[in-house]
């Protein structure tokens, strides 16, 4: 699961983003031992997270001892990291609004770089990347996953139930548009709260990335997965490398 809203509301309001905390960012948990050794290949230098959600790879990455930076455009979001990690170097932002660096790494975990803004526009592939691969250092590394396009589709309906919380998707695609329907049931002092939000995303062909990739300067690599943590379908690891 990853960003989107209703109309001019934020990226992921307080139920979704406890959802998100509680059941699916743990699967980015699972990435750090791959983004911990390319990290470690970087130049020294400080770090930006794009998209940190709960901020769990924030926290755990500024107790490594990097000069991590974390962006993330959901209020809610924000506060829950802080509820969770305490103080932590996040603050408002987008992908769209990346400071320039220079960066020894950048991260962008959870499908981010695919969000259209709450307003509708997305800003094309080959541009987005050659401008992040512009705010690295000479052998910065950018690390994020994305879903691209496919000949089997994704699947179309599901939720999920825990205790205090229900969470179902309904998700729907033509061509690079995804669109996906999310309805979020919490439970606060004994009763139910329901939110809903509707979330894009722009998916690209394989080749598509690829030529945005070489066109941005960056060498890399593919990958269904983060290490040992394979991604779901149609979801890509990058690894990618500013030329010295």
């Amino acid at each position: 699961m990853r960003r989107t809203v209703l109309a001019s509301k934020p990226l992921y309001g307080s139920a979704l983003a406890r959802v998100h905390a509680e059941g699916f960012e743990p699967r980015s948990l699972a990435a750090l031992p791959a983004l911990r050794r390319a990290l470690q290949k970087a130049p020294d230098g400080p770090v930006l997270e794009l998209g940190s959600g709960a901020g769990g790879v924030l926290a755990a990455l500024r107790a490594d001892g990097l000069a991590i930076q974390g962006l993330e455009p959901s209020p809610a979001f924000r506060r829950l990291a802080r509820a969770r990690h305490g103080a932590l170097p996040l603050r408002p932002g987008t992908v769209d609004t990346a400071p320039e660096g220079p960066w020894a790494g950048i991260l962008a975990l959870g499908e981010v770089l695919n969000y259209r803004s709450p307003e509708g526009t997305f800003e094309p592939w080959a541009r987005k990347l050659r401008r992040l691969a512009q705010c690295l250092m000479p052998e910065g590394v950018l690390l994020f996953d994305l879903m691209v396009q496919g000949p089997a589709a994704l699947p179309g309906e599901g939720w999920r139930e825990e205790a205090k919380w229900c969470v179902a998707f309904r998700f729907s695609e033509q061509r690079r548009h995804g669109r996906r329907e999310i309805v979020t049931f919490l439970r606060e002092a004994g009763a139910w709260r329901r939110e809903a939000e509707v979330h894009h995303v722009d998916m690209p062909t394989v080749a598509e990335l690829e030529k945005a990739l070489q066109g941005a300067g960056l060498v890399y690599q593919l990958r269904p997965a983060w290490g040992r943590y394979a991604l779901p379908p149609r979801r890509l690891a990058v690894e990618a490398w500013r030329r010295a």
